[in-house]
């Protein structure tokens, strides 16, 4: 929960693999969690994360973040995106209402740099939020496939009727069964936001 009756949703991913980008993630998720206490602003946010994280990462090390901020009141999202794959938001017939595209580099590189984000965008009864990593879109066949963004939103808006968790479940279990036995070489993350019950 972000001060002014609004809701902070974040993904991220780190450079790298092993334990030394498992700290760095543990790291990122505790710094948003103890900024996000602090403003509701995106942009204030990701100016505090950046500047903790640049005084302690490694050259040629950085992370991506996008960071949601849904205020409750006004059913409205704001977002910014820090060098992560695209986020979605699909209407209610399974549309894509708004790619969320980068809107600015990764966090780690530059200090003091001020963060650009949205304008708002209107979240109703019915959109849903999808925020992803690219272990889902860079999930690969053996014969060296990807499974992409488009089967990712297509299976989404088929499971629209069903749970946030339950989506995210199916959706796992398909990147995999796609992937026939292939290792996972990558992280498989996915957030959902069902935007129901109310008229915001």
């Amino acid at each position: 929960m972000l001060p002014d009756n609004c809701i902070g949703i974040a993904i991220g991913d780190v450079s790298g693999h092993g334990v030394g980008s498992a700290l760095l993630m543990a790291e990122l998720r505790a710094y948003l969690r103890a900024y996000a206490q602090q403003s509701s602003d995106i942009g204030e946010i990701l100016f505090m994360v950046n500047n903790a994280l640049v005084s302690d990462l490694e050259q040629g090390r950085y992370a991506t973040l996008i960071f949601c901020r849904l205020n409750l009141s006004s059913g409205t999202l704001v977002y910014a995106n820090a060098g992560h794959t695209p986020g979605y938001i699909l209407d209610s017939g399974g549309a894509t209402k708004r790619i969320l595209e980068s809107t600015d580099l990764p966090l780690g590189f530059l200090p003091n740099h001020k963060f650009a984000y949205s304008d708002p965008i209107s979240f109703r009864t019915g959109d849903i939020l999808a925020l992803l990593t690219d272990g889902i879109t860079d999930a690969e066949k053996p014969d060296q496939s990807w499974f992409g963004i488009e089967p990712a939103l297509e299976f989404i808006h088929a499971h629209r009727q069903e749970s946030a968790q339950e989506i995210v479940n199916k959706l796992f279990k398909e990147v995999r069964d796609f992937s026939d036995g292939l290792p996972q070489v990558d992280d498989i993350t996915v957030v959902i936001c069902k935007a129901a019950g109310s008229e915001k």
